[in-house]
């Protein structure tokens, strides 16, 4: 049994419910926007013969207008009397008075799916379905089978929700709901080509909305295909689809979003940037668009842009984005800028201490920038925050070869590589190696030295800088001089103009007491090398000292020293050294 309202505020309730029935009902008798019933005016009037067939009709307009509103006065009346029992929790009164309340106006769409949703809340599915069944009689909408059709999926009634999604779709065409449904029943069903069908029949709807547009190039975006061709013609319909949205004028803000959206994931990064760019025009405090441009920048490598939105990015929330400092750092160390990227990746790991890799990338943006002992206190910063890592020890490596501390090279690359050799062995690449070898070179350790550079040739055959490296190594200590050569000659003719190579070639001809054709080799390596270098002067020298002419031996001295002083040399100038030749 019902029980009246036990507090103040219940009362209330009932009180107002039954109020706003009382005045919807005065108003239902008289509304105000339906013209005066002819029966009504009639009296008013003076009397005049009518047809008997306009009275039979004007006597049926006035009652269907008396029914349509003891309709309306009765649905509301139910409803407010489901509201009142709602509030009290008497969940069966309420549901029952909505059930009328739908039966007595089936107009109201909403009400219906909310009497169906309590069905399902208290497990009764088919009672749900029943109900929907019988609006649907009542009502031309294609929401109520679109929603019956969700509750057969949940009963593993495939075929029962393809017929009510088919109705829906029948009632609603512009209803995108009932095509989303059926296509992805059929999917699961194994039938690509009818899903594809029912997305064919959505794009081809007349006169379609803005955001109707929007949604279906997102349903073909997001379908799943297993087959390249079918995968191709999804993208080509989005594509369709978003680029008949751009022809429309006056799109709100957030369909453009949508649509680049789209775009973006289309590929379409030249018509993505457009429309996200015509946003923080308008919106220029939306951080999310601004995220997505410097991606986008990022993809198309226009790194000058990227950067702008970036430094836009974090001078507006300077705490919320360390990913932004961390691309802006590694930005700044592609283009040599190591002060801007030290500062940029600095911010980046105060901001987000445990982003191992920044540490990594600070370390590297120190060393490379003159700042080589800061590099090492960075790295040993990380490994005491992550433990000692192959990172850690390769550029310490590297740090440490920089400062000409060979041994601690060796000692600290020898670790990254047993490190690689237990977790991640991806990690000892030919570059790796190259970089070991120099350092044991540097470290006197030509054994090992030799057989670093062997690995490097294992793993790439063509890398002609390991082929000079070793080459030069063999010809400056007087070791394999013919094996040194062929390395070389490998090196030159991969690349017949780098000064370097060009030299390594003069020189192992000098070593072979071929002092004429090391100075054909020495003229070239002159030509091609960029920069001057002391040393190139100084193998000059001795090879022209070797083939007789002490006289520019002493001016190719003499500019060697002028770039770079060097006791050894100046023995050379001076005389007081013995000559030096080939073997």
């Amino acid at each position: 049994m019902q029980t009246a309202p036990s507090t103040r505020s219940g009362r209330l309730f009932v009180a107002a419910a039954a109020l706003i029935a009382a005045i919807w009902l005065a108003g239902c008798a008289h509304p105000g926007h339906v013209a005066p019933s002819p029966v009504a005016s009639a009296s008013e009037r003076k009397p005049r013969s009518r047809p008997p067939r306009r009275v039979e009709k004007e006597e049926a307009l006035a009652q269907a207008l008396t029914a349509y509103e003891e309709a309306r006065a009765e649905a509301y009346a139910r409803f407010a009397a489901g509201l009142v029992h709602d509030i009290h929790d008497e969940e069966k009164q309420a549901l029952e008075n909505f059930e009328k309340s739908v039966e007595a106006d089936p107009s109201q769409e909403g009400l219906a799916l909310d009497v169906a949703r309590r069905h399902l809340a208290q497990k009764e599915p088919e009672r749900a379905i029943a109900f929907l069944r019988e609006a649907m009689k009542r009502s031309r909408s294609g929401i109520l089978p679109a929603f019956m059709a969700s509750i057969h999926v949940s009963l593993g009634q495939t075929n029962e929700a393809i017929v009510a999604n088919q109705e829906a779709i029948k009632r609603s065409p512009t209803l995108l709901i009932g095509y989303h449904n059926l296509a992805n029943l059929y999917s699961q069903k194994g039938q690509a080509d009818e899903a594809m069908k029912v997305l064919e029949q959505a794009s081809q709807i007349s006169n379609p909305s803005p955001q109707y547009l929007v949604e279906l190039a997102e349903l073909w975006l997001g379908f799943p295909q297993s087959k390249p061709e079918r995968t191709a013609l999804t993208r080509k319909r989005a594509g369709e689809l978003l680029d008949r949205i751009l022809k429309l004028k006056n799109l709100p803000t957030p369909l453009l979003q949508r649509a680049a959206d789209g775009y973006m994931l289309l590929g379409q990064n030249a018509k993505a940037i457009d429309l996200y760019l015509k946003l923080v025009e308008q919106y220029p405090q939306v951080t999310p668009i601004r995220e997505r441009l410097a991606d986008l920048f990022l993809q198309s490598r226009d790194s000058k842009r990227a950067i702008e939105q970036m430094e836009l990015l974090v001078k507006e929330e300077p705490s919320r984005y360390p990913q932004a400092y961390v691309i802006l750092g590694s930005l700044a160390l592609q283009d040599g800028k190591y002060k801007d990227a030290e500062d940029y990746l600095r911010k980046a790991v105060v901001l987000a201490p445990k982003y191992e890799s920044a540490h990594y990338d600070l370390a590297i943006a120190q060393v490379n920038g003159g700042r080589v002992r800061q590099g090492l206190d960075t790295l040993e910063d990380a490994r005491a925050r992550f433990g000692e890592t192959f990172q850690t020890e390769f550029f310490a490596g590297i740090a440490y070869a920089r400062l000409k501390e060979y041994s601690n090279a060796v000692a600290r690359l020898t670790t990254a590589e047993i490190i690689a050799r237990a977790k991640e062995t991806n990690r000892l690449t030919h570059l790796f190696y190259f970089q070991l070898g120099s350092s044991l070179e540097r470290n006197k350790n030509l054994e090992e030295a030799e057989k670093a550079f062997r690995k490097v040739l294992e793993m790439k055959p063509d890398f002609s800088e390991a082929m000079n490296y070793l080459g030069y190594m063999w010809v400056e200590n007087g070791m394999k001089l013919q094996e040194a050569r062929g390395l070389i000659e490998k090196a030159v003719k991969i690349e017949p103009k780098n000064g370097a190579f060009l030299d390594s070639m003069a020189w192992v001809m000098f070593k072979l007491g071929k002092p004429k054709e090391a100075l054909v080799w020495m003229k070239k390596a002159m030509e091609y090398s960029t920069d001057p270098d002391p040393t190139l002067w100084d193998h000059l020298g001795d090879i022209q000292s070797a083939a007789g002419d002490a006289a520019q031996a002493a001016v190719s001295w003499k500019k060697a020293l002028g770039l770079e002083p060097n006791p050894e040399i100046q023995k050379k100038l001076d005389g007081t050294a013995p000559k030096k030749g080939g073997p």
